[in-house]
């Protein structure tokens, strides 16, 4: 999503579950939904919210969980 073009479509909705807190320009992705969504369409996120870095086992780079109030 972040390197290519996007689809043509526009989507009534966009789901994405435990995949944002791999992501490391959150706020360029979100620009992108953004332009998929229909005017009425719906953006459902299910991710971590923030933590201390225990959920991944080992060294992990980008975030750890979301504050909700930030969202």
């Amino acid at each position: 999503m972040l390197k290519g073009p996007l689809p043509d479509e526009r989507f009534d909705l966009i789901f994405i579950m435990l995949t944002l807190h791999h992501i490391g320009d959150v706020e360029e992705l979100f620009r992108k939904f953004r332009r998929l969504l229909t005017s009425h369409g719906k953006l459902a996120i299910i991710d971590l919210e923030k933590e201390n870095g225990s959920f991944h086992d080992g060294p992990f780079q980008s975030h750890k969980g979301f504050d909700r109030a930030d969202m």
